[in-house]
């Protein structure tokens, strides 16, 4: 180890005069960090409004509107009251019977519905099992709003699941208010935010805690069969949902043991209401949405969009099953010949009924008499309407079954027509191709009002063979202008905003335009910012958001587009983000100017050069490829191989330019790192979470099953193996400086120790609870298992970060006696030693980044913190290649003379020996960044996500609470999400500070510039990984995959870059600030003692 030993003699009087220099300099830094922040803070805004305005654009919805159906079109209703048992998640094949499998053969969720068989097979008449197809996306919110207004959820709704708001256009609940008909309400609280006051009775239960499996269906219980088993009946619509079969395919998977517990559950509940209810009541039994084979939700892969819909009443709800030249089948026949015409699954899939979500609106609102809501795209079930309709008094057939199903039809018809009309009118943009439309409808009311006109000049009320004829063929008509309106609306909102799309994507190329000229800035100023120019950054961006309106530059902009893309809902706050960049941008480049046209720009000459030439290439192809993969499908559906392929490339050339190093030591070191580097990688690929496109060629790790979200034995032994090397690393990276010591030694030895204790200790409950192992007598560690996290989690992050800051240093000072040799004089026998110089920032930054991994960690499910534990170890690997190969770009008398200045007897000595070193070349600060923001990109992938709804994992927001909480969950999920960039991307600034001595101001300037060089450097890569994703997203809007590879791309991308951005600034520069400030006052200190 090597020590900085100084003379504790008056002579020490001089060198610290000339190192006082030093340390009011090292203040400077101070300001330096300031201006930083503020352009990195610039840049994040121009970025969120680029985000905003492309979002708007990209991120399709529609308009509310306040009109409602008049109760003129009022059909006669079938029955009085329904009872509405909407089994959340509640997939088609859990409802399906499958004869051709025993019951020990069948999986878990698989025939555990008896009772739907046995009523299909006995009461063929009374029961109907269809598969229904929800519209993604497949989350609760949209879904419940779709089966109560006949509507189709846009991609931007899924963003609103979690945060209710009323319904506030025409439903079929606010209908049923109207028309006097009293409402229950039972189950999931998600109804309270959509419908606040019109239930006359409610009783909700919290819904977000995924890990309650019976709260909820308990409460629906307790309350639903006392009102089914009132006899006055007091009660005309009941709506009880049930959560614990999503719950258990979130917390468990579909494909276990407590989903057969469930489901058993369940089914007995449905025996009991199909026991309790009378004749005049219609049973619904349906599932919002269905669930992938882990249990999550979301998407559009067929699990999830195949729901389940059962209907029964105790009296005749159809026909039955009837032979196949029967009217009913014929007329389904002809439906299916329109639907192969239209390509949509409207009818039957695999020989087995089906059916879109939404046409259970129209058809329960005709079913109680109830005008169908105005904004409904649904159309009614024919099978529950081919029934003669029959005087209430008299009992006479008023209308034949086919009569009765065209005049509903029709009054369906109408209704979407008018839908549409109104639409196209309140938005002009909206393009339903409304005339090839509107003259199928005018086509089929005319031969409608044939058809009426002869039937009532006919003198016998029994139809022909030709008026059954007639009545299917129009009936045809009606179904094949609403079948294709439903078509034309889903293509409708497809469409997008391109003006406000392509002022998103110029917005963000100007935060590019931004960062590259922030860096040549910072770099050729030797690390500075003019005060002038940041200020410019500031008042010009607020006079563009002031004067935007004013100008009509915007507008002016779009009119120059074509004229096919000129629709678009542009508003002033888009104009202002818009203008408010552009200006921003404009007077920084401006005001800065001058500064680099007068100074002297030679380093960022030598930063290109024949030595840094394969640095840059190597830096270029790694950055294009990890930012590229937008550019294609399948790049970004296999984009974890994508990430692993370059961190190898960038491994084995590594390993072919440690060949070349002349010195055995530094060459052997490389050598290992650059092989231990590439290993690693391939570990971590081990990690894996498919994307459903993925289904047959990757087989997911992650979790011990890939039907269960379930984390495996091995993972959490992998865990328990991990913790100690990780923190091994650590402390064997502070030893090999010298810097082991103060607060650094104590968050080693004890506080990160205990920390990641507590951490594995929960996550070995969770395991244990996964396995049901919490029942009966140990039921009593749940509750535990919640407190343990709620304590332990806060008490040992907070007090490792508390302590980290509140003394931010490694160094330590020793005494050393008994060395007279040194001066040769044998004047003096004592000696102050200051411990670890050689590296003071890069090892307590380093402290500080074990701080991070500590509270990431603790929201990593076993194999995610396995996983975060590799990639601790990968970024200490980096740093010492990045720290070996920086010193190869110094002469070797340079290294020797810094390292001979460590025994030197004065500050002073040193610094002029080390007026020599040189600062990193900014290729291979650029190469590294590159690299650990890739390792981190491959550890998002190793901790269990990929860019799909599904693979967000829901349960973490419920680490340490019982319910959820609305600042907590976000910040835990954020934190369990972006945990593995996250860490990498907090690593950077140990490029800038790992072994930089720091001891006075040419070397304070250095360190000040890279450290900045770095900062900036990130953040222009992080903006242009998410430029390509927004940019892509945007050229790719037409693809077949937009909305299941490309969009949620866009959304991952984009959230992940803010939120790291917002982290950089407030705890990278803060890390750095405060041990830069620490740092200085201990070296004040040092200097006041005469040290």
């Amino acid at each position: 180890m090597k020590r900085r030993n100084v003379k504790s003699d008056t002579n020490a009087t001089t060198s610290g005069a000339q190192t006082e220099a030093g340390v009011t300099k090292i203040g400077h830094a101070k300001e330096k960090f300031g201006l930083i922040c503020a352009v990195l803070l610039a840049i994040l805004l121009l970025q969120a409004g680029a985000v905003t305005l492309f979002g708007a654009g990209f991120l399709l919805s529609r308009i509310e509107l306040p009109n409602v159906t008049p109760s003129s079109t009022l059909h006669p209703p079938r029955f009085k009251r329904a009872v509405i048992v909407l089994i959340d998640a509640l997939r088609f094949d859990f409802t399906h019977w499958d004869e051709s499998i025993t019951e020990a053969d069948a999986p878990y969720y698989k025939n555990k519905l008896p009772i739907l068989h046995d009523k299909l097979l006995n009461e063929p008449a009374n029961s109907l099992l269809f598969r229904v197809r929800a519209d993604p996306p497949t989350t609760t919110m949209q879904r419940l709003k779709a089966l109560v207004t006949g509507t189709l959820p846009t991609f931007v709704d899924a963003g609103s699941n979690f945060g209710s708001s009323s319904i506030s256009e025409d439903n079929l609940i606010s209908q049923l208010v109207s028309h006097g008909r009293r409402l229950l309400f039972m189950g999931d609280d998600t109804w309270i935010g959509l419908f606040p006051s019109q239930f006359d009775e409610y009783h909700p239960f919290p819904s977000f805690n995924v890990q309650d499996l019976h709260t909820v269906d308990n409460g629906c219980v307790e309350h639903l069969f006392p009102a089914l088993g009132n006899t006055t009946a007091d009660w005309n619509f009941v709506v009880a949902h049930f959560l614990g079969v999503d719950h258990v395919g979130h917390s468990f998977g579909p494909s276990t043991l407590p989903m057969q517990e469930k489901l058993t559950q369940v089914n007995e509940w449905l025996e009991r209401v199909f026991q309790s209810v009378d004749n005049e009541t219609v049973v619904v039994v349906l599932g919002d949405h269905g669930m992938d084979p882990k249990g999550d939700h979301g998407g559009d892969s067929e699990n999830e969009v195949n729901a389940g819909l059962f209907l029964f009443s105790k009296s005749n709800l159809w026909q039955g099953p009837s032979k196949p030249e029967s009217d009913l089948n014929k007329l389904l026949g002809s439906l299916e010949s329109l639907e192969a015409s239209i390509g949509e699954p409207y009818v039957s899939l695999d020989k087995i009924r089906t059916m879109p979500q939404i046409d259970l609106v129209p058809t329960l609102s005709a079913l109680l008499g109830v005008p169908i809501p105005f904004g409904n795209l649904g159309s009614i079930v024919p099978e529950l309407f081919f029934v003669p309709l029959q005087d209430a008094q008299t009992g006479s057939v008023i209308k034949t079954g086919e009569e009765n199903l065209l005049s509903v039809t029709r009054s369906n018809a109408v209704q979407v027509h008018n839908y549409l009309s109104e639409y196209s009118n309140q938005r002009m943009a909206a393009d339903f191709s409304l005339e090839h439309l509107t003259v199928m409808f005018q086509e089929a009311e005319a031969s409608y009002a044939v058809f009426t006109a002869r039937r009532a000049a006919a003198s016998s009320s029994k139809l022909t063979t030709q008026d059954a004829l007639d009545l299917q063929l129009i009936y045809i008509q009606y179904m094949k202008f609403m079948r294709q309106s439903l078509k034309a609306a889903r293509r409708v909102w497809a469409r997008f905003d391109v003006p406000l799309i392509l002022l998103g994507i110029f917005s963000f190329l100007g935060s590019i335009v931004l960062s590259g000229w922030a860096i040549y800035v910072w770099w050729t100023n030797g690390g500075n910012y003019s005060m002038l120019s940041v200020v410019a950054l500031g008042i010009s961006g607020l006079v563009g958001v002031v004067i935007a309106p004013m100008t009509g530059i915007v507008d002016n902009f779009i009119k120059i587009l074509p004229s096919d893309t000129v629709a678009s809902v542009l508003t002033p706050t888009h104009e202002r983000i818009f203008l408010g960049s552009v200006f921003a941008v404009l007077g920084f480049i401006l005001a800065s100017l001058p500064n680099v046209l007068s100074s002297n720009a030679s380093p960022i000459r030598k930063a290109f050069n024949a030595r840094t030439g394969p640095q840059w290439v190597l830096t270029i192809l790694l950055l294009a490829a990890w930012v590229g993969v937008p550019a294609s499908d399948s790049f970004t559906i296999y984009e974890e191989s994508v990430t692993l392929h370059l961190l190898q490339t960038f491994g084995l050339c590594t390993f072919i330019a440690s060949l070349s190093v002349s010195e055995n030591e530094r060459r052997s070191k490389l050598l290992w790192r650059s092989i231990s580097f590439m290993v690693l990688n391939r570990f971590m690929s081990l990690s894996t979470i498919c994307r459903e496109e993925k289904a047959q060629t990757c087989y997911p790790t992650f979790n011990s099953d890939p039907n269960s979200s379930v984390a495996s034995p091995t993972a959490v032994l992998g865990l328990l193996a991990m913790i100690p090397i990780t923190l091994a690393t650590l402390r064997s990276a502070l030893i090999r400086s010298d810097s082991l010591h103060s607060t650094g030694a104590f968050l080693v030895t004890w506080l990160l120790p205990i920390g990641t204790s507590v951490s594995f200790i929960y996550w070995l409950l969770d395991t244990m609870q996964g396995y049901q192992q919490f029942v009966g007598p140990w039921a009593w560690l749940i509750p535990l298992k919640v407190w343990w996290a709620k304590m332990g989690f806060l008490a040992s992050g907070n007090v490792s970060l508390f302590v980290w800051a509140t003394e931010a240093t490694c160094l330590g000072v020793t005494t050393v006696t008994k060395k007279e040799e040194l001066l040769g004089d044998g004047a003096q026998t004592r000696y102050k030693v200051l411990l670890g110089l050689q590296n003071p920032l890069g090892s307590t930054y380093l402290a500080f980044l074990g701080c991070v991994y500590l509270v990431l960690g603790m929201f990593q499910k076993p194999m995610g913190g396995l996983m975060l534990g590799v990639q601790f170890v990968q970024i200490v690997g980096i740093v010492e290649m990045f720290a070996l190969l920086r010193s190869d770009g110094v002469s070797e008398k340079s290294r020797n003379d810094s390292d001979a200045a460590e025994d030197l007897h004065s500050f002073s000595e040193q610094i002029e020996v080390e007026k020599n070193a040189a600062a990193a070349p900014l290729s291979l600060t650029a190469l590294f960044t590159v690299v650990l923001l890739i390792l981190g990109q491959q550890s998002y992938f190793a901790t269990g996500h990929q860019f799909t709804m599904s693979s967000i994992q829901w349960e973490v927001s419920f680490v340490g609470l019982f319910e959820v909480s609305w600042i907590w969950s976000p910040v835990m999920m954020n934190l369990n999400t972006f945990g593995g960039p996250l860490l990498s991307l907090m690593a950077l600034p140990l490029l800038g500070t790992w072994k930089r001595r720091v001891s006075g101001g040419i070397l304070e300037q250095m360190v000040v510039q890279e450290v900045g060089t770095v900062f900036l450097i990130g953040s222009a890569c992080l903006g242009l990984w998410g430029f390509s994703a927004t940019a892509l997203a945007g050229h790719f809007r037409r693809h077949l995959m937009v909305w299941s590879v490309y969009a949620p791309k866009f959304l991952g991308v984009a959230v992940g870059m803010i939120s790291l951005q917002a982290h950089l600034i407030l705890f990278g520069v803060g890390a750095v600030f405060l041990a830069w400030n620490s740092y200085r006052e201990i070296f004040g200190v040092v200097v006041d003692r005469g040290f």
